[in-house]
């Protein structure tokens, strides 16, 4: 099932054989069955109860029972392996804020670090075009510059909101609105 899937996400489809021909089955979650609680059924359908995160547990182990119509019943296991999504970075940082005055073009005024839920994520920055003061600076990797001599007199304090997302396919950024 897909990471962040939301509230009775469909797991998969159960079936079952009996013996006796036309037999009305139903099934189950046996309780205190080991992670149980976080899946729930409905009819022939296995669901998972709340949304899950890759990050906190990739696969969970859940018991099935079926009961004929005799009252007969079979219990099984089966793993549920969670899928991994690009989630959103949820932080960005601006390491100092400011530059000396005229420091001529280019000059770094501090480096940009974000936070991501996903392990391992490589974030990229950005500026988003019209926002603020945006176009008064550049990016470099995680270096935030100057294009230009700023003048304190006629360039004090200016906004600036860079964005990350996070691997190849990038994601929605988070506003961080740095004054410098």
């Amino acid at each position: 099932v897909a990471e962040n899937a939301g509230v009775n996400a469909a797991v998969g489809t159960l079936s079952g054989t009996d013996p006796d021909g036309g037999a009305t089955l139903t099934f189950s979650l046996p309780t205190a069955t080991t992670d149980n609680a976080t899946f729930n059924i409905n009819g022939t359908s296995l669901r998972a109860t709340g949304s899950l995160n890759f990050e906190a547990k990739s696969s969970y182990a859940v018991t099935v029972r079926v009961t004929d119509q005799g009252g007969l019943t079979l219990d099984k296991q089966f793993t549920i392996s969670v899928t991994d999504a690009n989630e959103t970075p949820t932080d960005i940082v601006l390491a100092n804020s400011s530059v000396a005055e005229n420091a001529g073009a280019n000059a770094v005024v501090g480096t940009l670090s974000g936070t991501d839920p996903d392990t391992g994520a490589i974030l990229t920055f950005s500026l988003p075009l019209g926002a603020d003061d945006n176009a008064t600076f550049n990016i470099n990797g995680t270096s935030l510059r100057a294009i230009g001599s700023l003048n304190f007199e006629t360039n004090s304090p200016i906004l600036m909101p860079a964005w990350p997302s996070a691997g190849p396919t990038g994601g929605a950024g988070v506003a961080a609105p740095p004054i410098i």
